[in-house]
């Protein structure tokens, strides 16, 4: 189950961050936006491939029948947490500074969803509220990209501050999706939350985004 719930979000959170140093150096090293493309696709594929291997070992439709508290679950998240610092700062792109990452403007659409989320409920469930927040936070965060988009496509060139808008969006998003799977199994929400449903909205929202930025010719235009 945990191959099953974890592998696409945690996938799709590698390929975006690739994704972002891709369009970052595009200007400079556009050459090679091909070939990055095709190898930052790769962490999807191997997170389809492990999803597909957990469900072959367990393919009930039941719930995650685990229970945990929050020292049961600190060493992977510690764990994950390094894995993510270490493929930003020596694999992906090592000189790109931590600012990059961080925009307020995106903080503050997730904080305002949450926010929105919270109120007027009765009964609080954490793991509910943030997996809905990371969803709704990267809709509004595509949408308001592709606003900024198309309003710079008279300008020519890459419109890369509505770009920065939308794939900082799927990372912040992703990464809240990841934090309310662990959170859901600390607040006992798991068979609550339909996560392989929520995967497949992460899924769709990150294709969508990805064939947006890297779509590639069709058949006509390559011989035309």
């Amino acid at each position: 189950k945990f191959l099953m719930l974890t592998s696409v979000p945690v996938g799709t959170l590698m390929t975006l961050l690739s994704l972002h140093t891709a369009l970052q150096s595009a200007d400079t090293f556009p050459e090679y936006l091909g070939a990055g493309a095709a190898t930052m696709l790769l962490t999807i594929f191997y997170a389809v491939i492990l999803t597909l291997v957990g469900y072959a070992i367990d393919e009930s439709e039941e719930g995650l029948k685990y229970k945990a508290d929050i020292k049961a679950l600190l060493l992977p998240v510690i764990l994950l947490s390094l894995m993510i610092i270490l493929a930003r700062d020596a694999i992906i792109f090592p000189e790109m500074p931590q600012v990059t990452y961080f925009s307020t403007e995106v903080a503050s659409i997730f904080l305002g969803v949450f926010c929105l989320l919270l109120l007027g409920k009765m009964q609080i469930r954490i793991g509910r509220v943030l997996v809905d927040t990371s969803i709704i936070g990267i809709m509004f965060s595509l949408i308001i990209s592709l606003v900024g988009w198309f309003n710079e496509l008279s300008l020519g060139g890459i419109p890369i501050d509505a770009l920065n808008i939308a794939t900082l969006g799927m990372i912040y998003g992703s990464l809240i999706f990841i934090a309310s799977f662990y959170t859901s199994i600390i607040t006992q929400e798991t068979n609550e939350i339909n996560f392989g449903v929520k995967n497949w909205h992460l899924i769709e929202l990150a294709a969508l985004y990805i064939l947006l930025v890297f779509a590639p010719p069709s058949i006509f235009e390559v011989f035309s």
